[in-house]
């Protein structure tokens, strides 16, 4: 700026140089003439002096003004040339929702308002094809157009853009709101515009670029001093991908920028990066992967780690990420310093959940729900994903020793295995003999380094089993600690109606089997029994095995709600389907409790319950 100015003061100077020479150039004239009209023509001239005139040489020199550069013409885009159109919409290749509907919709209002229907397709390139020369296009989204790329280089999360440059009219935004507002502009100022005849329809000018929100609520996000508009996201396993794209929505909605969001393999590594769970990136195996329902974020060299103990957790962190950041204060401002790191759980059990003095045992029984095709399967892999990781955290937070589960399926025997703390349980495997590589799926988990098994079975009820569930698995344990001995069952039995009668023959045949373990040992059962206890068909099972309900029994309650919930809040009137009983000499119940922490509804539609038990 400094120099264009200094060129401009010393063009002025060299033309007021030049207009005073030339000025007095005139003047000599002029005085010659004067001069030579006053004075006989003697044939000597006369010179004229400097001063002589009152005129100051140059004053009457013009400086010279800068103008505006020339105005570029107004961008026309000819949609309709009699009656015809060499226009065609153009969404990306593998399109968001959001992208195609919008490509579908400028379709349809395009045709009703010029009865012509465009072309549809994406932006697929052959082999060797470019976009160069391509003229005529109506695109929607980030296409590979030289024009899309531009207008999204700045685009914000609520913004929306309709910009013609006289080529291609572009679409961009990222919302459905904000695709709709674009395209209702679009019939409106431009649609609307189609001659009488329906002949010719031309776009004048280059659009609108609005915004349908102003000021986001963080105005400016760093890590370290790298703006976060600059980052994209990477993802490590599958499972993490709606989460990543959780949190790629979760930072649009804070600050306006949409990051991309790319798997690791499929990602060559740079500079700015977001890692979600445990990437290929060095800077994500140096940050130690946290425990069920605990998180990690810090900054490994300004690039973003975020490790969770699993998927569930992932989104728990995405769900608060400012207030974490920021501790809670709701900056406008977010800065992540390089090196620093912030940890955290996601725990929360207003109740006080430790053992009750004098405990041998604490038993769970734990309906996990099935994840299987055709039965809960609407969210796969990923919302498996997230009810293991509350599993697990209930495991670690309870601590139990052994735990009765039901509907526990292949994706619950295999996903176990990812458990950190996985080498302290064994977990009892039947085949199912109806389906190959099936187990049965109520079965028994139990400490490895507190018991030793010394037997154990499966026998299916005589009247109905699925080959999958209508079970008795038993185990008999061993405590390393104590050498005392016990029988723990596993069940689950049919669910009750008016007409059905399954279930009262399957206790009857769980009862027979109880009374004679209970000739020898101490015996537990767990399990869905699909029968709260109020009901008659349980009321007889507890009376046939002269046994207690551990939640009546125990010399303390905690949390008692309705163990089904159905995947909402449990409540305290509801009763209980699952139920720990007690039968033989020695025991004693000192603690019931339902295993609510604040996350386990999300886990299954049962809420798992827990007690704890002397043996004298």
């Amino acid at each position: 700026m400094k120099e264009n100015t200094q060129r401009r003061k010393s063009l002025k100077k060299v033309i007021m140089i030049a207009a005073m020479l030339i000025a007095s150039l005139l003047l000599t004239t002029i005085l010659a003439a004067c001069s030579d009209s006053n004075k006989p023509d003697d044939g000597k001239s006369t010179e004229s002096k400097q001063g002589d005139s009152a005129e100051v040489p140059g004053s009457r020199t013009e400086e010279i003004t800068e103008t505006e550069p020339p105005v570029a013409p107004v961008p026309e885009a000819a949609l309709i040339t009699d009656g015809k159109t060499d226009y065609e919409i153009i969404y990306t290749e593998n399109p968001t929702d959001e992208v195609f509907n919008a490509a579908s919709k400028i379709q349809t209002v395009f045709q009703e308002a010029t009865g012509i229907k465009l072309t549809l397709k994406s932006d697929y390139l052959s082999s060797g094809e470019t976009t160069e020369g391509k003229t005529c296009k109506i695109l929607v989204g980030n296409t590979r157009f030289a024009e899309s790329k531009r207008e999204y280089e700045n685009l914000r999360y609520q913004d929306y853009y309709v910009v013609n440059d006289g080529n291609h009219i572009v679409f961009a935004a990222y919302t459905a709101r904000a695709y709709d507002t674009a395209i209702n502009w679009f019939v409106k100022n431009v649609l609307s515009g189609i001659s009488a005849d329906k002949k010719s329809l031309v776009m004048t000018g280059e659009g609108i670029r609005g915004a349908l929100v102003k000021n986001y609520k963080i105005s400016s996000w760093k890590i370290g001093e790298n703006d976060m508009k600059d980052y994209r996201i990477i993802y490590s396993e599958n499972t993490y991908k709606k989460a990543a794209m959780a949190l790629r929505d979760y930072i649009a909605a804070k600050s306006g920028y949409y990051l991309e969001v790319v798997r690791d393999i499929k990602a060559e590594e740079s500079k700015y990066e977001i890692l979600v769970g445990t990437t290929n990136r060095a800077e994500s195996a140096a940050v130690e992967t946290p425990k069920a329902l605990n998180y990690t974020i810090k900054n490994v060299n300004d690039k973003l780690v975020l490790k969770t103990g699993g998927v569930h957790s992932a989104y728990l962190v995405f769900e608060d990420l400012c207030n974490i950041l920021d501790g809670g204060k709701h900056a406008e401002e977010l800065k992540l310093d390089t090196g620093a790191e912030i940890k955290g759980d996601f725990y929360d059990e207003p109740s006080d959940i430790s053992r009750a003095d004098g405990t041998s045992l604490r038993l769970v029984s734990a309906n996990v729900q099935a994840q299987l095709k055709g039965y809960n399967d609407e969210n796969g892999d990923f919302e498996f994903a997230r009810r293991l990781e509350i599993f697990c955290a209930f495991l670690d937070y309870y601590d139990p020793d052994v735990v009765g589960v039901q509907e526990f399926c292949p994706s619950w025997f295999n996903g176990i295995k990812k458990y950190d703390n996985f080498d302290k349980w064994e977990v009892l495997k039947f085949q199912n003999p109806k389906v190959s590589n099936e187990y049965i799926m109520s079965t028994i988990m139990y400490r490895t380094d507190r018991f030793t098994l010394v037997d154990s079975s499966m026998t299916y009820y005589a009247k109905y089993n699925n080959g999958r569930c209508r079970s008795i698995t038993w185990a008999i344990l061993k405590s390393i600690e104590t050498g005392k001995e016990f029988c723990f069952v596993s069940t689950h039995w049919d669910t009750t109606t008016a007409s059905n009668t399954n279930a009262a023959s399957q206790a009857a045949e769980l009862a027979a089997f109880v009374n004679e373990k209970a000739k020898t040992y101490p015996v537990f059962t767990t399990g869905d029994f699909n029968h709260n206890e109020w009901t008659e068909t349980f009321k007889k099972y507890i009376s046939d095995i002269s046994g207690v309900d551990c939640m009546y029994a125990a010399k303390k309650r905690v949390n008692v709600l309705g163990s089904w919930h159905g995947w909402a809040n449990p409540i305290a009137s509801a009763g209980s389907c699952d139920h720990i009983t007690a039968s033989g000499a020695g025991t004693e119940v000192l603690n019931f409790g339902t295993g609510m922490f604040n996350q386990q509804v999300y886990g299954s539609d049962h809420a798992w319950i827990y007690s704890d038990i002397k043996l004298n």
